[in-house]
């Protein structure tokens, strides 16, 4: 219910992890239309959906493409052969502005609690995939082919492992027997990986929260990969809202190529020029 305010009860509320507040959660307009927004994290997914169905409420089945011509409004999408120019800067300001979340924000947010030492952070990641599900771990980008079978192992393999295994993970399963990291050996995809290489790590933290608040996606995991950039793990979205995120993601600034089922990103715990790949962000 919305009060005169602008408050209403959270739609996630039982997922709460700390005392709701009268006016932890909101309601206000953006550029991407109306939407809730709640103080607290542990309910975000809960949020995203009520802001999808909202969206669907108010603009019909066009919603996806209601929000992301309001997002990408006055970048030329409408053109196709401009569709890989940059969006104008004052777009980029109204979404870092509205879903601004700072990089000591999203440490502090994670659900669960990280307490080991870097170097054990490729054990909580693990955790998001099942014991018997096939995984590839590489110490390089290049561990691939026929003399490389056992760097795609089950979860409960790699997990008997007593030091971090590699330095580069696929965020999606293979086919038991896969030898080679490509995209005809994919099982399921799971998990959609969301980084950028030209946003700070302050800046591309309002992409990720625009994506579990106005796209209602579930953020699993947040790993900071000792470079310049964040990488986001997110639930695999349904084709069409993949499909989506193929046309407006890049012209957030964000790399396309973790679109791609087979490619590699970065496991915490891995070492990197000297420092630890780390996980700052975990969702059970």
């Amino acid at each position: 219910m919305l009060d005169l305010d602008g408050a209403i009860t959270c739609p996630g509320r039982h997922l709460h992890t700390t005392p709701t507040r009268i006016r932890d959660c909101v309601m206000f307009c953006s550029r991407g239309g109306m939407r809730a927004h709640c103080f607290h994290q542990s309910c975000a997914q809960s949020v995203g959906e009520f802001n999808r169905d909202l969206a669907r409420v108010l603009h019909g089945d066009n919603w996806v493409d209601f929000v992301s011509e309001a997002v990408c409004k006055g970048s030329n999408l409408a053109d196709k052969k401009v569709r890989t120019k940059p969006v104008c800067p004052e777009v980029k300001r109204a979404i870092f502005k509205d879903f601004e979340w700072r990089y000591e924000e999203i440490a502090a947010d994670s659900p669960e609690p990280i307490t080991d030492e870097p170097c054990h952070h490729w054990r909580y990641l693990l955790s998001l995939f099942s014991p018997e599900e096939i995984i590839w771990i590489g110490k390089d980008v290049q561990d691939s082919g026929p003399n490389f079978q056992r760097r795609f192992r089950s979860c409960a393999e790699w997990e008997m492992e007593r030091t971090c295994p590699g330095r580069f993970i696929c965020p999606n399963t293979f086919k038991r027997g896969s030898y080679s990291r490509s995209g005809t050996n994919i099982l399921e995809r799971k998990f959609l990986v969301v980084e950028s290489d030209t946003l700070g790590r302050d800046q591309v933290g309002a992409v990720f929260r625009w994506l579990q608040e106005m796209m209602g996606m579930k953020l699993r995991a947040v790993v900071d990969t000792a470079g310049k950039s964040l990488h986001a793990w997110f639930e695999s979205p349904n084709p069409k809202l993949m499909n989506e995120l193929k046309r407006i993601l890049p012209e957030l600034g964000c790399d396309p190529a973790l679109f791609q089922a087979s490619q590699p990103c970065r496991l915490p715990g891995g070492l990197r020029a000297g420092r630890y790949q780390t996980l700052l962000y975990l969702s059970k």
